[in-house]
């Protein structure tokens, strides 16, 4: 999955980690220069955003 990030971070803006599981390789993503989201941090913060 790492090498794939590696891959796509050469033409993209920004790495999305769609799915929740895809999370947990957060902390080992400090290598890549491109913003990281994450579904489920994404998630609760416009939810928090919204309850505001």
């Amino acid at each position: 999955m790492l090498q794939a990030i590696a891959d796509a971070e050469k033409d993209s803006d920004v790495i999305v980690l769609a799915q929740g599981s895809m999370a947990l390789l957060e902390p080992q993503l400090t290598q890549f220069s491109k913003p990281v989201l994450t579904s489920p941090r994404s998630g609760v913060a416009q939810v928090q955003a919204l309850l505001a």
